[in-house]
């Protein structure tokens, strides 16, 4: 870890390079594969990269914060049993997922919840060859006819993109603005889990309506993206790295890729002309607007690739277990930390404007930690002080001086290091007339 980086920067960089590995179901040699090509890419030898695989099958992100000593992986808790049970519920139901699985073995009694790794079950029944994708594999070769990529559960996929929306007219107060749809969709129900309206295309937005996503919908499996700044930025795949959730990104110019909300996108057009005849002056009024249409006339009317089901019947009706975080873990996993230094003036830059920190952390490298929902409010970190909330520095024409260390202006009447060197050597020299020299002695006695 270098002297720039902070833990959640370092733990975030390594679930980059170990995502290759993290969202691909893969048998034992196609992992040793890429584990070496991985190794010669980025220069790390295997053994971190499997030790680092370890600690977030096991801890999530936090097994990837880097450690005082080296991290010490338990053994796996998966019995044979167990995985003998695991293959009969997947025999029984080739569809059942490993989360649903393990959620029926520890409501049977069978494991201790939260006893099970799903990698770790993951990795038996590809063993055992019931592995989601070798099952998928038998069923292609015996005749079946190709489907087009589709998850079977709620919450398994959600595909995101921004989208131009429209532009609301110039006024007296401001400018034309240009509007966004930040879209969320769940890929197998086509529910519509956000589509809030922003004047910008930040990743703060898309953070901001990921977050209420959640709040309201549960935590996602995977997230599906394309190459966009604010799908590919840190902050992004920190968050999804701390709740354990899968990113993955579209090949650059597939948009195909992103089939299901791109066509939402489609059909979205159909509510941009009507909601022009309202002719909206604010965003809030095209949200407004936005919120009845979804609701009214997308969620609840049949959709033609549910078999006649509306998109809020489907998602009400999977049986698949929602994934809940609590507030405070959502607290966790969108507050970002980065560190700074305080100049000469007691401040520091961030988002390229300076902000007050004190003099008394005049030098020192701070942390500085913020929150997705309010990236303007931060709050300062350093060892041996409280924390405390900072606000960007007001420069005006009225701007009061920076305040000066206190002192008392005395004005000297004489040199006070001159007087005390003259007193020291008068005592050296009243010193040196009372010794008595070689010399003295040697004349004295001639006489």
């Amino acid at each position: 870890m270098t002297k720039a980086q902070n833990p959640e920067e370092v733990a975030t960089k390594r679930v980059e390079i170990l995502s290759p590995l993290l969202y691909r179901e893969m048998d034992r040699a196609q992992r040793s594969q890429l584990i070496r090509e991985i190794s010669e890419r980025e220069g790390i030898s295997e053994r971190t990269l499997r030790r680092w695989l370890l600690a977030y099958e096991e801890d999530g992100y936090r097994g990837l914060l880097p450690q005082s000593k080296p991290y010490q992986g338990r053994k796996s808790s998966v019995t044979e049993e167990i995985v003998d049970e695991a293959v009969m519920l997947r025999r029984e139901v080739p569809t059942r997922s490993i989360r649903q699985i393990i959620t029926i073995l520890e409501m049977e009694g069978k494991a201790k919840p939260g006893e099970i790794k799903r990698s770790s079950l993951q990795d038996h029944l590809m063993r055992r060859g019931y592995g989601a994708k070798q099952l998928q594999m038998y069923h292609q070769s015996s005749g079946g006819a190709a489907r087009r990529f589709e998850r079977l559960h709620r919450n398994d996929l959600w595909q995101m993109d921004l989208k131009y929306l429209l532009v609301l007219p110039e006024t007296a107060k401001r400018k034309a603005q240009q509007l966004y749809a930040s879209v969320i969709i769940d890929d197998a129900t086509r529910l519509v889990v956000a589509c809030k309206i922003y004047d910008r295309q930040e990743v703060w937005n898309v953070l901001d309506s990921f977050r209420g996503a959640i709040e309201l919908y549960g935590i996602p499996e995977r997230i599906f993206t394309d190459n966009g700044s604010q799908y590919i930025s840190r902050h992004l795949t920190q968050v999804c790295a701390k709740l354990g959730i899968k990113k993955l990104r579209a090949r650059p110019r597939r948009a195909s890729a992103k089939g299901k909300v791109e066509a939402f996108n489609r059909y979205l057009d159909s509510f941009v002309e009507e909601v022009k005849l309202k002719r909206p002056q604010r965003a809030v009024e095209v949200q407004h607007y936005l919120d009845i249409w979804l609701s009214e006339l997308y969620h609840r009317k049949p959709h033609s690739a549910l078999n006649g089901k509306t998109p809020e019947q489907v998602f009400k009706e999977d049986s698949c277990p929602l994934r809940w975080a609590s507030k405070e873990q959502l607290d966790w996993a969108f507050t970002f930390t980065e560190q700074r230094l305080v100049d000469k003036t007691g401040c520091i830059s961030f988002s390229g404007i300076p902000w007050e920190v004190g003099e008394d952390l005049i030098g020192m490298k701070v942390e500085v930690a913020f929150r997705s929902d309010n990236p303007e409010e931060l709050e300062v970190f350093h060892e041996g002080f409280e924390p405390r909330k900072i606000k960007p520095l007001k420069i005006t024409e009225h701007t009061n001086p920076r305040p000066r260390v206190p002192r008392e202006e005395i004005p000297p009447s004489t040199s006070r290091e001159l007087d005390a060197a003259t007193r020291e050597y008068e005592k050296h020299k009243d010193l040196s007339q009372t010794a008595i020299s070689y010399r003295s002695l040697v004349e004295r006695e001639g006489q």
